[in-house]
């Protein structure tokens, strides 16, 4: 190679170095938005696994052992509360009653007659034919088993004719109302959640009544209704997650959650040069995390692109 090209060659490596030198200092600053990261009130919520079932539900027990004499009602048909569902066959219970009314006008006619000692076996007799009587009405009464709430009727185990003993389940109703059952050992949860299902937000619901507890193991179980119709399309039985706030409330730092970029890393203003700083995130809810008071008054990227950044970087906020 001749000693022109050289010197040549030599003379655009140092522009371009030159060049690439003076350039960077004045390198276009990325474009950011900001926020100012306050103190206020946290309630921290606790991620709970939740089951999809109705709000309402009534299981129909046999009373007593006895023969399936009626059902009155089909898989999925509507009903009323008060509407009859099913019969259990009492007409053993039916044909002793009757017998006991016809004794119990010869007890009352067995007190009229004189003497006392007739009035007295008359008004033993006659008050123990009361004692059964009641337990006889009531027998019949609970042979005809009746709906408790409004709904429909979502399983029937049972056929007509068919034997059961005494408490054995006969069908079950619900209502149109889904709900969400959890269960877990949380007992200072709040009135809301947040239910969620593989990523998808199905909507807040609200805290309703607390049911079974399982003492041993310290877990109750807590009833969520939806607010609005969300659950309408998740079957029965399908698992969901409930992020559930708590009661109590703290006073912290708090940093959005668009705020968080990769790797749990905030991204603080300082100077117009960004710089990552990463948190821990173990205290959060749906919407932020609590930090230290240090963080008060910080000057955070919303919603940072992490790509766009590098540590020291020169920033500028977007439309100033």
């Amino acid at each position: 190679m001749s000693k022109a090209k050289i010197s040549l060659l030599m003379i655009l490596t140092s522009v371009m170095v030159t060049t690439a030198l003076l350039a960077s200092p004045y390198s276009p600053a990325v474009q950011v938005q900001t926020i100012q990261i306050e103190q206020g009130l946290f309630a921290e919520s606790v991620r709970m696994s939740g089951i999809v079932g109705y709000a309402e539900e009534q299981i129909c027990l046999s009373p007593f052992e006895g023969q399936i004499e009626q059902i009155c009602v089909s898989n999925g048909q509507k009903v009323k509360k008060g509407d009859l569902i099913l019969r259990i066959d009492t007409s053993q219970a039916e044909y002793t009653l009757k017998g006991l009314l016809a004794k119990q006008y010869q007890y009352e006619r067995l007190t009229q007659k004189s003497g006392e000692a007739f009035f007295l076996v008359g008004s033993t007799k006659k008050f123990e034919a009361e004692q059964q009587k009641e337990i006889l009405l009531k027998q019949i009464q609970a042979g005809q088993i009746r709906s408790e709430i409004d709904g429909k009727i979502a399983e029937i185990y049972l056929s007509e004719g068919q034997y059961v003993h005494s408490t054995v389940p006969l069908l079950r109703i619900h209502n149109e109302q889904k709900c969400v059952w959890i269960s877990g050992k949380e007992l200072d949860i709040g009135a809301s959640a947040v239910i969620t299902q593989n990523g998808a937000d199905l909507g807040m619901a609200v805290f309703a009544e607390y049911g079974a507890v399982d003492y041993s193991q310290g877990i109750r179980q807590m009833k969520f209704i939806p607010v609005g119709d969300s659950l309408q399309l998740i079957e029965e039985g399908e698992h969901v997650t409930a992020e559930v706030l708590k009661k109590d409330c703290t006073l912290d730092a708090l940093a959005p959650l668009g705020l968080i970029g990769r790797e749990n890393q905030i991204w603080i203003v300082e100077s117009d040069h960004a710089w990552p700083v990463k948190i821990d995130v173990s205290r959060r809810n749906n919407h932020y995390v609590a930090l230290s008071d240090e963080w008060i008054g910080k000057k955070a990227i919303f919603l940072p692109d992490s790509y766009a950044l590098t540590p020291g970087c020169k920033v500028k906020e977007r439309g100033v």
